[in-house]
């Protein structure tokens, strides 16, 4: 079951995290550039993102995780393994 959650939770942030690489953090703009969503570890492996509008915060660092019953927590211990650069105009 662990393993099940574990690469449920990879697809999803591996999904979010293939974004272009900057200053540890990747970060995901929209094609006018007003929208900015950065996504990141933590030093224990927590993801954490972020999202701007217009250089504005709109949503501050906030840490992403699962805590479900009977199943080890899935709020830390995550690496960034890759990361892909994609443009489409």
């Amino acid at each position: 079951m662990q393993a099940f959650f574990r690469i449920i939770a990879g697809i999803t942030l591996g999904t979010v995290l293939s974004a272009q690489a900057m200053a540890g953090n990747l970060q995901l703009q929209s094609p006018n550039g007003k929208l900015r969503l950065e996504v990141g570890l933590t030093e224990k492996g927590r993801p954490v993102y972020s999202l701007q509008f217009n250089r504005q915060p709109v949503i501050l660092t906030s840490g992403l995780g699962l805590e479900l019953k009977n199943v080890p927590s899935l709020v830390e211990g995550f690496t960034i393994r890759d990361s892909i650069y994609h443009q489409k105009d």
